[in-house]
C-alpha cells in the first residue's frame, strides 16, 4: 500500500510534449547487463544523431535506479560544482517519410521494481498507439570479427518472425537468466503490442567499438521501418577496425592462438571462461594514433 501512495505521489513518467504520431515503432536500447560490447547503448545513440530525434518525455529513474551501486556523476572544479548528473531514462520522437514514425528509449536497465518499469514504459507506448517495439541488445560469444556479423532475434509473434525471414536474424534458442528486454516482449504482447528483441553477438576480446555489428543491426532496422538513414561513414569505421585488429593480431602471438581456438571450433567454454586474461584488443586501438573513432 505505502508503494502505491508514492507511485501517486510522485510521477512516474513526465512530458515535456506529447507529439502526434503515426503508426509508430518503438526501438529501446538498455545499458547494463544486456549491453554487452556497448552494442545496444552504441546502436541507440548513432540512431539518435543519425535521425536528429527529440525528447519528449522521461522516467523518473528514482524508482527504479539504486543509486548507491551506479552513482550520479558530477564535475567540480576549483572547489566548485559545475554540474550534477543523474542517470537519464529518455524517450524521443522523429516523424519520417514512411508509413511509421518512430520512438526511441534509451536508459539504464532498471535495477529495482522491473514489473513497475514494465507497466509505466507500456503505458507510455499503449497511449501512443505503438504497433511494435524492438528492443536492441548485446552479448558476448564464441565469434570473431572475422565473421560476419551474428544478430539472433526472439519474436513475439510467428507471423513477425515469417514477415522479416529474408533478414539474417537468427532465431534465438535460450535458457538462463533474462534481462528486461524479455520482461517487455512478454507484456506487450499481452496488450497487443508486437515485439521484437534484437541482440548482437559480440566477440569476447572487444569491449566496445562493434562497428560491423552495429551497422548490421542498423541495416536491419532500415528495412524493418523504413527510415532513412546515412550508414556510409559507420561502414567506413567498420572496414578500418577490422583492418586494425588484423595488424594487432600478426603482432599479437597470445591473441593469435586464442582467436583461432575459436575460429577453428576447438574450444570448450570452460576452457575460454577460465581464460586467465582474456585480452582486450580496446586498448591497442587506443594506441593507435592511426585509429579514431
Amino acid at each position: 500500500m505505502e508503494s502505491s501512495i508514492i507511485f501517486c505521489v510522485m510521477k512516474v513518467i513526465s512530458f515535456s510534449k506529447k507529439p502526434e504520431l503515426n503508426h509508430p515503432i518503438l526501438i529501446a536500447g538498455f545499458e547494463g547487463w544486456p549491453n554487452a560490447g556497448g552494442i545496444s547503448t552504441d546502436t541507440l545513440n548513432f540512431l539518435k544523431r543519425g535521425l536528429e530525434v527529440k525528447k519528449f518525455a522521461e522516467i523518473n529513474p528514482d524508482f527504479f535506479h539504486k543509486y548507491t551501486k551506479n552513482r550520479p556523476h558530477a564535475k567540480i572544479e576549483d572547489g566548485e560544482l559545475k554540474y550534477l548528473l543523474f542517470s537519464p531514462y529518455e524517450f524521443f520522437y522523429k516523424k519520417t517519410a514512411g508509413l511509421s514514425d518512430l520512438v526511441l528509449f534509451l536508459g539504464k536497465e532498471p535495477e529495482l521494481r522491473w514489473k513497475q518499469f514494465t507497466r509505466s514504459f507500456l503505458k507510455l507506448a499503449n497511449d501512443f498507439k505503438v504497433e511494435l517495439l524492438i528492443t536492441v541488445g548485446g552479448t558476448y560469444d564464441y565469434v570473431t570479427h572475422r565473421q560476419a556479423p551474428w544478430v539472433s532475434g526472439v519474436f513475439t509473434h510467428s507471423e513477425l518472425k515469417a514477415k522479416f525471414s529474408h533478414l539474417d536474424i537468427r532465431a534465438a534458442y535460450y535458457e538462463g537468466p533474462i534481462s528486461i528486454h524479455t520482461l517487455l516482449l512478454q507484456e506487450a504482447e499481452k496488450i497487443g503490442i508486437k515485439g521484437l528483441s534484437i541482440w548482437g553477438h559480440a566477440p569476447q576480446y572487444l569491449a566496445n567499438n562493434n562497428f560491423p555489428i552495429i551497422y548490421q543491426i542498423l541495416s536491419y532496422l532500415k528495412e524493418i521501418i523504413g527510415f532513412e538513414l546515412d550508414l556510409t561513414e559507420l561502414k567506413l569505421k567498420a572496414e578500418e577496425l577490422l583492418r586494425q585488429i588484423d595488424l594487432i593480431i600478426k603482432k599479437n602471438p597470445e591473441l593469435s592462438q586464442y582467436i583461432e581456438k575459436i575460429e577453428k571450433g576447438n574450444h570448450l567454454k570452460k576452457e575460454l571462461s577460465s581464460y586467465e586474461k582474456v585480452i582486450r584488443i580496446d586498448e591497442f586501438l587506443k594506441k593507435d594514433s592511426n585509429y579514431k573513432e
